[in-house]
């Protein structure tokens, strides 16, 4: 059987926009905390931190710095990004899931996540299966200024998301329209991939609850930890389900090639 593949325009918009609501929401919910907080949540020894509390005094010692830290009971071995306006010595790069701050690593690891998952499995979902593999991605669509009747009207969407080709327009449309019909041919999707891509309905429940939350100030003397979406926050069992979606996806192109 022979389905319409989601166009790469679509593709990139939807990543586009978990991208976007992602860092939105990572940066509202950014804990804004003491540099003696932030050294316990890190686990500095008294003494380094006296150090380094006693350096901090001098104002040009303070600058942003993005370091890779290292997760401890977050099922990934790979360094993750930060940006802390303060030093940190590199033997107290790791945060572990008992630390204050876990819970905001555990919230960007699953943002990155739900990025990496939908960007990968989208590529092999035609456009007629994408509501029923992302049950929760037609209600986030919805929420774009998009005209579904005259897609003429639709000359600013295009321009935010960088949309200019005649074609490109017209299979973007048919995958928006495909949205808003039952959906029809969903393939097999691995059982651990399919829990990843659920994150969406949690995640994006708590984007609308916090859509209007502002972004915390940083008061004098505090510092605010941004986590950053990143690939290297996904593990490994979650990588190897979307490697064998692929595998089996692609040996049944193979099959189709030859019917």
């Amino acid at each position: 059987m022979r389905t319409s593949p989601v166009s790469y325009h679509f593709r990139r918009f939807v990543q586009d926009r978990i991208e976007l609501d992602a860092t939105d929401v990572i940066r509202k919910v950014a804990p804004v905390i003491s540099l003696d907080a932030l050294y316990d949540a890190f686990g500095v020894s008294p003494d380094d931190k006296e150090t380094l509390l006693k350096a901090d005094e001098r104002a040009w010692y303070r600058h942003h710095n993005t370091y890779k830290v290292q997760l401890r009971g977050f099922g990934t071995i790979r360094e993750v990004p930060v940006d802390i306006k303060a030093p940190l010595p590199r033997q107290y790069g790791y945060i572990t899931a008992g630390s204050e701050l876990a819970p905001t690593f555990k919230f960007t690891q699953e943002w990155s996540i739900l990025h990496y998952i939908t960007s990968e499995v989208i590529q092999y979902v035609s456009r007629t299966a994408v509501a029923g593999v992302f049950p929760w991605l037609p209600d986030v669509v919805r929420e774009e200024e998009y005209n579904y009747e005259k897609d003429a009207k639709n000359r600013n969407f295009h321009a935010k998301y960088s949309i200019r080709q005649s074609e490109d327009k017209r299979k973007f449309h048919s995958c928006m329209i495909a949205l808003t019909l039952p959906p029809k041919n969903i393939p097999v999707v691995p059982t651990v991939a399919r829990e990843a891509i659920a994150l969406g309905n949690k995640l994006y429940t708590q984007f609308r609850l916090l859509k209007d939350r502002p972004i915390r100030n940083v008061m004098e003397g505090m510092i605010r930890v941004e986590t950053k979406l990143s690939d290297d926050y996904v593990p490994q069992h979650i990588k190897d389900a979307v490697e064998e979606m692929k595998d089996f996806q692609n040996t049944l192109r193979f099959q189709n090639a030859w019917d």
